[in-house]
């Protein structure tokens, strides 16, 4: 089995800046040490389903801000939980109320 990948144990083989960009070439992939440090980062901060990053360039604010997202995939964002609820109550209103046991128990469910 391959041992995963640490910040400690990679090797740069090639940098190169050149008219403010800069080309990393490594050992491996930085991929999955920089999605271990996301999910870390994610326990830091108490993520329950999503975490929520803004940051913005310094250097060129008019770009403006940025986001990183970051969700377990078992997990729904706000916005999600949102549209979720919406259409519970549109089905509530529709049925005149009927059936509302029925939308409460689905819409606890849901959750």
């Amino acid at each position: 089995m391959k041992k995963n990948p640490k910040f400690e144990d990679m090797q740069i083989k090639s940098l190169k800046v050149e008219k403010g960009r800069m080309e990393l070439v490594a050992s491996h992939s930085v991929v999955p040490i920089i999605a271990k440090e996301f999910v870390k980062y994610f326990k830091e901060q108490g993520g329950v389903n999503y975490l929520e990053v803004k940051f913005n360039d310094p250097n060129d604010p008019s770009l403006g801000t940025f986001d990183i997202l970051i969700q377990r995939t078992a997990g729904k964002t706000p916005a999600q939980k949102a549209s979720f609820y919406r259409e519970a109550l549109q089905w509530i209103q529709k049925s005149g109320g009927k059936g509302a046991k029925i939308a409460a128990a689905a819409l606890k469910a849901g959750e």
